[in-house]
Formats: C-alpha cells, structure tokens, sequence
C-alpha cells in the first residue's frame, strides 16, 4: 500500500472518529489510529487545510446549525438567530475559520 493511500486511510478514520465525537480530544484520536498528535495534526493541514481541533470545532457549529434548522421559523437562519439572541457574524467566522479583529484576518486557530 503506497503511502499517500495510507494518509487518505488514515484521515478517512479521522474523520470518521471525529464526526462520531467532536468533543473527544485530538490527542484520543491519534492515540487510536496509533499516530502522534503530531502526525495527525500535519495530515490534516496537509489534507484538509484545517487542524483536527479546527475540523471538530467545523463540526460541532455544523451539529449545532443542523440541530437549530430542524426548529428553525419560517424566516430562515437569521431569523432563527435573532430569536436566540445569536449573532450570525462570529458563528460565520467560527465555521469558516476566519474572525476579523481590526480589518485583519486571524488565524482563527483554536
């Protein structure tokens, strides 16, 4: 098995571990497919474009907006929002990576 197959095998049960529990640690990810924190954090920047702790964090808003559309009023999500008192902005930064602070991108890393 050539190496890139077994970064894409590697990453796919990530993945897949992440989805299952976002709020599990980074370092119990890795622990279970036998990698460093390390190894696992440079294939997914490698791969993703994204850490683990970024990628989790991607999917607990993903979880949460999901679980909120399901309930959501005719409005759409920013009516949603604003009935829960909840800015759109910082949650769009969150998803996407990107919080703007002073007209400047951040990192956004967690």
């Amino acid at each position: 098995m050539s190496n890139a197959h077994q970064q894409i095998q590697n990453l796919a049960e990530a993945v897949r571990l992440i989805v299952a529990d976002p709020n599990q640690g980074v370092a119990t990810a890795a622990a279970a497919l036998g990698l460093s924190y390390s190894s696992l954090y440079r294939l997914f920047r490698n791969l993703v474009g994204l850490s683990p702790k970024r990628y989790a964090g991607v999917m607990r808003y993903y979880r949460l907006v999901g679980a909120l559309l399901a309930d959501a009023p005719a409005g759409g999500l920013a009516l949603l929002a604003a009935s829960k008192a909840i800015s759109i902005k910082p949650m769009r930064a969150a998803i996407s990576g990107v919080i703007q602070t002073s007209g400047k991108p951040n990192s956004g890393a967690i």
